[in-house]
């Protein structure tokens, strides 16, 4: 048997770390400025038959890391924790990536449910689920607008857990599957990028159907999405689209 070279060894090992890695993006908003504070709770349950250690990071959009915590979680026990605690100092730049890890060698699957506050009130339950750090993202969106009706928007987040810049392309149809518009983006390691469907113009009547964000220039490039639905201003749903 011929001996296995060395770089493939590591290849395969590297492999293995990718794989046992346990990665769940979570957009968070911790900004407190003037009269306005928003807040995030997280909810970490394992259901898994030993204890997971794995770590919380908190970005800004811009990628600058704010905050960190570890934490080990026995099995079938839960954590809530209220990120405004890990930050120090001003938290007007406090939103955008929040990343949970698991460490390596222990169980990847935890379940995770961010609850989002504003000035004290809860807003939405979002449960994240695993593997949504891909190259496509396939969603329902309504930015649409009639005369004497309600606003109705859609925001759309791209956040970006790995190492490298990725591009990406946003794509809009209508409800018979008409093309509306295109838009390429890049968002760099840790970054967040931000879209308000309702800011594209054109005709606003038929602004809602299916929305892709995908991969722009190679099927490496990947990222997650939350989307954020709105109508007369107040949310009403938040997701984080596998």
């Amino acid at each position: 048997m011929k001996p296995i070279p060395l770089i493939a060894l590591l290849v395969v090992c590297l492999g293995c770390a990718v794989a046992a890695q346990g990665i769940y993006p979570i957009y968070y908003d911790c900004t407190a400025t003037g009269s306005m504070e928003n807040a995030t709770r997280l909810y970490v349950s394992n259901g898994n038959q030993t204890g997971v250690r794995y770590t919380i990071r908190l970005y800004t959009s811009q990628g600058g890391e704010l905050a960190m915590g570890e934490y080990f979680l026995n099995a079938h026990a839960s954590h809530q924790i209220w990120l405004p605690d890990l930050l120090l100092g001003s938290r007007a730049s406090a939103w955008g990536l929040c990343l949970l890890q698991t460490g390596f060698g222990y169980p990847t699957a935890l379940d995770v449910v961010a609850a989002r506050y504003m000035n004290g009130s809860l807003l939405t339950y979002e449960r994240i689920p695993d593997g949504v750090v891909t190259g496509w993202h396939a969603f329902f969106y309504d930015a649409s607008h009639s005369p004497g009706g309600p606003e109705t928007d859609t925001h759309v987040t791209v956040m970006n857990p790995t190492d490298t810049a990725n591009h990406y392309r946003i794509e809009l149809y209508d409800i018979y599957g008409n093309g509306l518009g295109t838009v390429p983006g890049v968002v760099n390691p840790k970054c967040t990028a931000v879209h308000r469907l309702s800011e594209w113009g054109g005709d606003r009547n038929v602004a809602f159907g299916l929305c892709v964000v995908r991969s722009e220039q190679y099927s490496y490039e990947t990222f997650a999405v939350n989307v954020f639905r709105l109508r007369a201003g107040r949310i009403l749903t938040t997701e984080t689209v596998p």
